[in-house]
């Protein structure tokens, strides 16, 4: 009841003697007391303009716009860009195709993205000691607070340069493509990205 899928949001405006958000909606009118507009700024493709393009007879598509009709499996799949959404298309994609081939403009800082299987018992930690679920958001928010802290800082930034120069030496052994993988600007200049199977 609380979630409306394939529904268009065609205005919003807010009611402020009844405290309400007044939505027209593809599906009919709404109201909300809050409203969260979590749309992404990155949901419209950029169209590929690359000479020759007209002449592929293959499938192309925007990764905002995936064809799930098309089979990847024993095909050879290019991924044109190493942005965020090459960074988990990739790795998603590499198992089923025959070979996957990425063009990229610019190299991207990625930072290992731990998956850590946590043990049951560290889940009946946090629902039977008190505080524990406190302390573990304390501790994210200090980490993301540190991230915040390496953007403003040279040597906050340097610190997190080596661990991605660490994470990418680790993950690719040819040293041509790491110093193609290896980015020419610091970090902070482009938005930061996660990932441990991207290499």
């Amino acid at each position: 009841d609380m979630l409306r899928c394939g529904v268009q949001v065609l205005g919003a405006r807010w009611d402020g003697a009844a405290g309400r958000w007044l939505l027209e909606t593809s599906d009919g009118p709404y109201s909300a007391a809050v409203l969260v507009l979590a749309t992404g700024p990155w949901h419209v493709p950029r169209r590929l303009e690359v000479p020759g393009i007209e002449d592929f007879n293959g499938p192309v598509f925007h990764t905002a716009r995936w064809d799930h009709s098309i089979d990847l499996t024993g095909r050879r799949v290019t991924v044109v860009g190493s942005g965020a959404s090459a960074v988990q298309v990739v790795p998603a994609i590499e198992a089923q195709a025959a070979s996957v081939g990425l063009f990229q403009r610019t190299a991207q800082w990625v930072l290992p993205k731990p998956d850590l299987l946590l043990p049951a018992a560290f889940n009946r930690l946090l629902d039977h000691v008190p505080g524990a679920r406190g302390a573990l958001r304390a501790g994210q928010y200090a980490l993301q607070e540190g991230f915040g802290y390496a953007f403003r800082h040279p040597q906050g930034a340097r610190l997190l340069e080596a661990g991605a120069r660490a994470h990418l030496r680790l993950a690719v052994r040819d040293r041509q493509l790491r110093r193609q993988l290896t980015p020419d600007y610091r970090l902070g200049c482009k938005r930061l990205l996660t990932s441990s199977t991207f290499y």
